[in-house]
């Protein structure tokens, strides 16, 4: 569901409120893709980090292509900036290792 102009300060007013009660607020988003909501989403993320002092962090997964494109997007240069871990594909063999252990 697009985020409308209310969402957009309700969602603001909800942030601050966990900031005002000591609260740090991390937005996590697992599979992201370049889609219109989640470019419109970054943009308020970015203008709320940018208006005021909220305790507010984001951290997301996807596939490289993904994360590319969302660089490239207009308007979310800060996104390429932004610091990226990239990591392998997790191994079967190991994977197995650690649930028997």
């Amino acid at each position: 569901m697009p985020l409308s102009y209310s969402s957009e300060t309700e969602l603001s007013q909800m942030i601050q409120a966990a900031n005002d009660n000591g609260f740090k607020v991390l937005i996590g988003i697992d599979d992201i893709a370049a889609t219109a909501e989640t470019v419109r989403f970054l943009s308020l993320w970015n203008a709320m980090m940018l208006e005021s002092e909220k305790q507010l962090y984001f951290v997301c997964a996807g596939l490289p292509e993904n994360i590319e494109a969302l660089a490239d997007a207009p308007n979310l240069g800060f996104f390429r900036r932004s610091d990226t871990i990239e990591i392998e594909p997790l191994n079967p063999s190991d994977m197995a290792s650690l649930y028997r252990d």
